[in-house]
């Protein structure tokens, strides 16, 4: 994501956000001529201040373009209809005059009238990038970039990410941006639209910018063997050009492409929107929620002003996955490959620029990132969360092209495969007290997911503390096919272990971060990582239990996915994570899924002990729909 400007009502001052007109709670639907007779009459003196609206129709609204034209009709002979919404909300943008907007709000049929905006790149002196001179590809051995390799997509076999185009993702994603360099060789770029009128015009709008390149490679560039190589090497990209020569847009435009995505979300299943900004019009909120509905998985990036992620839009809507970014410097975690190349940062930890916050999914690389540019260019230094998001965008197309998601249901879960598949091999060092999990698809049986084939393990252990002593109990971890081979441990403070059982003594007290790493006996491996607390001795206070729960009915049998990370210990660790569904079958892990064998209310129970074997329970009643 890009540093925006603050959305501008336009006519009127900067930060007028009193204009700003929404949620009118006319829900009425008329037909367009009874719409006509119920505008009140505005002055026919020719207006001297225009101003760009978008307004929202009600939602059984038959035809938008014949309720744009005859209502802006009746407001002047001045006004013009700029772009027509009809798959992801009923609506129109248009220009007209500022003493009609009142007149325009009261009109039967009329849902909400927003005043457009802008949102802009910053220029060429951002720190974010730099412009370095085109290249020709040709010749160029290729390169896999930091990214791709600190989210372990080189290590996947699935991937195939060899130097050889012979695999391409069959996924179709789109890339809402300054639009796509079309014909670059390393890009398979298969349609194009241009936003930037306020309506889409197919197969128009080039990138003339080089933002929207940088995007698409980090992606899907295509392994072939000169370059870079994407997440989902191959994937065929749709260019939709929101933004403008000037890295200038309006939220209008932003709709408009929203609208377009969702009149084709049959063969789009996935979407990347590194934009974003403050004082965004309702509708924005209302195309998200439509387009989403239909199974487009949208990622955005969280923003880059080091603030709450709450504070841009779309980022700080629950439908997207909203994506921080992680500066990374030489692809590997352990924080030990100095800064990155283009800026000064601390390697794997969160981008000193990054927005943080509960909103957040999930991190990815963001800072330095080679990816392929305008011109049939590369750009090595490009830094963002704008950069982040199409990592994860990526990851959703892999998941998204075997099991492509119907509705918002579908979409969620989606977001918490990719987010249960994450590790937390990195330091956040946000301040905001929410570890997210970084991208990681180097799973051969996650990404993609298959149907049939091993599947991979499920680590969990225990730990008890005494004084500075420690044990750890890895037995409770299982393989649904098959059997646990090897459990590898580390300790957190630089030593290791293996068996399934192990002991350690700490040299001082202290929290640190212990992880499983279990294999089984066809080779696929888990991990999980737990802190645990040594306090030299005390009295062991009792944990809290907390979770929440999400239930999927697009899965048959019906899928629940368990969440236990919010239950705290006051003075050590939570060691197990015991789980009972209601239906006479346990669980175990910090997070676990759950498929029922039928619909119902059941009740769920989950059982925490710390490191001091203490132990709390809650319960929750759960309707399994």
């Amino acid at each position: 994501m890009f540093l925006p400007g603050r959305p501008l009502s336009i006519g009127f001052p900067e930060g007028n956000d009193a204009l700003r007109l929404r949620d009118l709670g006319i829900s009425s639907a008329l037909a367009v001529g009874v719409a006509v007779l119920g505008l009140p009459a505005v002055a026919q003196s020719a207006p001297t201040e225009m101003v760009d609206v978008i307004v929202t129709l009600d939602a059984k609204t038959v035809d938008p373009a014949a309720a744009a034209s005859a209502q802006t009709d009746r407001l002047s002979s001045a006004s013009s209809v700029r772009s027509v919404y009809r798959h992801a909300l009923k609506g129109y943008a248009a220009r007209v005059p500022a003493s009609a907007v009142a007149a325009l709000r009261a009109a039967p049929g009329v849902a909400a009238v927003d005043y457009d905006g802008t949102f802009t790149i910053v220029g060429a002196s951002s720190p974010w990038g730099s412009w370095p001179a085109f290249d020709n590809p040709t010749g160029q051995a290729q390169d896999t970039p930091t990214g791709v390799r600190r989210i372990n997509a080189h290590t996947n076999p699935n991937l195939d990410i060899d130097g050889v185009d012979d695999k391409r993702i069959d996924v179709d994603v789109a890339i809402t941006d300054t639009g796509v360099d079309f014909d670059h060789p390393d890009l398979n770029v298969v349609s194009r639209a241009d936003c930037t009128s306020g309506t889409c015009v197919d197969n128009a709008g080039d990138d003339d910018n080089g933002h929207g390149s940088h995007v698409a490679g980090t992606v899907g560039a295509i392994d072939n063997g000169f370059g870079v190589v994407g997440v989902a090497p191959g994937a065929r990209l749709h260019s939709i050009k929101v933004l403008d020569s000037s890295n200038s847009g309006q939220w209008s435009w932003l709709v408009a492409a929203y609208d377009y995505i969702a009149a084709r979300s049959t063969t789009i299943e996935v979407v990347n929107s590194s934009i974003g900004g403050g004082g965004e019009p309702a509708a924005l909120l209302t195309a998200v929620r439509n387009m989403t509905s239909r199974g487009v998985v949208l990622v955005v990036a969280a923003g880059n002003n080091n603030e709450n992620a709450l504070n841009s839009a779309p980022a700080k809507y629950d439908e997207p996955i909203t994506v921080s970014a992680l500066a990374d410097s030489d692809g590997k975690p352990g924080g030990t490959g100095g800064a990155p190349s283009c800026r000064a940062d601390q390697d794997d930890t969160n981008a000193d620029f990054s927005n943080w916050g509960t909103q957040v999914d999930i991190a990815a690389p963001g800072v330095c990132i080679n990816s392929t540019f305008r011109d049939g260019g590369y750009n090595p230094s490009y830094s963002g969360t704008s950069m982040a998001s199409p990592h994860v965008a990526g990851a959703a197309a892999l998941v998204a092209s075997v099991n492509k998601p119907t509705n918002q249901s579908g979409v969620n879960a989606l977001r918490d495969y990719l987010t249960a598949a994450g590790n937390l091999n990195w330091t956040d060092n946000s301040g905001d007290g929410v570890k997210e999990r970084l991208l990681d698809v180097g799973d051969p049986t996650k990404f993609p997911p298959a149907a049939g084939g091993n599947k991979p393990p499920t680590a969990s252990f225990t730990s008890n503390c005494t004084a500075l002593n420690c044990s750890f109990d890895g037995t409770a971890s299982t393989d649904p096919d098959g059997s646990v081979s090897s459990w590898a441990w580390t300790f957190g403070d630089g030593t290791t272990g293996a068996g399934s059982t192990t002991s350690h003594t700490y040299a001082a007290t202290g929290s640190y971060t212990v992880t499983l790493t279990v294999t089984d006996n066809q080779g696929a491996t888990n991990s999980t990582s737990k802190t645990v607390t040594v306090t030299g001795g005390g009295t062991n206070q009792a944990p809290a239990a907390s979770f929440t729960h999400r239930c999927y009915s697009n899965f048959n049998p019906p899928l629940c996915f368990f969440d236990g990370t919010a239950s705290t210990d006051p003075d050590g660790s939570i060691s197990s994570w015991a789980w009972t569904f209601g239906d006479g079958t346990t669980g175990t892990g910090r997070q676990s899924t759950h498929n029922y064998a039928r619909t119902g209310t059941y009740t769920v129970t989950l059982t925490v002990t710390d490191n001091g074997g203490a132990k709390n329970s809650t319960s929750k009643t759960i309707t399994v729909p």
